[in-house]
């Protein structure tokens, strides 16, 4: 288990996609019935997915939970003063993103306590 939070990878390329200026909302995926998926449609899909892997990796105790924790919470800041502050961040998927990071700190932060019995302990090592 990493200290990174798999959300990042999502959130960056968004903003690369964004930058460069390559449109988000161009039907790439003909499903049946006539429903088209845009890559900014697949971008939330596949940031569902990396929330549940996220989610399902602080089930599991390490003792490097407490770093993850924190990355996730300067994750979760940072796309919340981008959503705010950049331009091209103002969108609804972004806003999607943000909400995907925040889910991921609440859910994950509950999961990890309530795994440990809600007890925090601190070692002078």
């Amino acid at each position: 288990m990493s200290t990174f939070p798999l959300l990042l990878a999502p959130i960056v390329i968004y903003n690369i996609l964004a930058i460069f200026g390559l449109t988000l909302n161009a039907p790439i995926v003909p499903l049946p019935h006539g429903i088209v998926l845009t890559p900014e449609e697949m971008l939330v899909a596949v940031t569902l997915i990396v929330l549940s892997v996220d989610v399902w990796r602080s089930t599991v105790p390490t003792p490097r939970t407490a770093k993850n924790h924190v990355a996730t919470l300067l994750l979760f800041v940072s796309t919340v003063v981008a959503l705010v502050a950049l331009p091209w961040c103002a969108t609804g998927t972004f806003l999607l993103l943000a909400i995907a990071t925040g889910a991921d700190l609440v859910v994950g932060t509950y999961v990890s306590f309530a795994l440990k019995g809600g007890n925090v302990w601190v070692s002078n090592r």
